[in-house]
């Protein structure tokens, strides 16, 4: 993830700052002051080197990860022969743990740095039970 200007230009690198040293909270996830689009104006305001590439690398912003775990359990009994009795329980997301989307990487949006969404497909923990007669 890059930040970007309005003008879909590849942000600066501020030296001396860490992109990563950042609080990691929903609100800030990365140091905002790593980067800047300040070299894309004159002193006057107006955009220059339009389409111009900055100093910000590929990939320079680790985002939250994902973290899925899922579980199950299941226990057989014996009620005569040929007759089982099976009793299972599953669990997605086991730990009820939020995955959070990758922060906002556009200079000029209002929500830059923030993470404003989950995952699409890191929903809440969901069990099963069920109860199951082999024969």
């Amino acid at each position: 993830m890059l930040p970007m200007s309005s003008e879909r230009t590849k942000a600066d690198a501020v030296p001396g700052q860490d992109p990563n040293a950042g609080p990691k909270t929903t609100e800030e996830w990365f140091n905002t002051a790593a980067f800047t689009d300040r070299a894309f104006f004159d002193s006057a305001e107006r955009a220059i080197f339009a389409g111009r590439f900055g100093t910000a690398g590929k990939g320079t912003i680790v985002g939250p990860g994902l973290i899925s775990i899922d579980a199950g359990v299941f226990k057989e009994f014996t009620i005569r022969e040929g007759v089982r009795l099976r009793l299972q329980s599953q669990v997605k997301n086991f730990p009820n743990h939020p995955n959070f989307y990758n922060p906002e990487g556009n200079l000029s949006s209002a929500n830059y740095g923030q993470i404003t969404s989950l995952q699409p497909n890191a929903g809440p923990r969901v069990v099963v039970l069920g109860l199951r007669i082999i024969f």
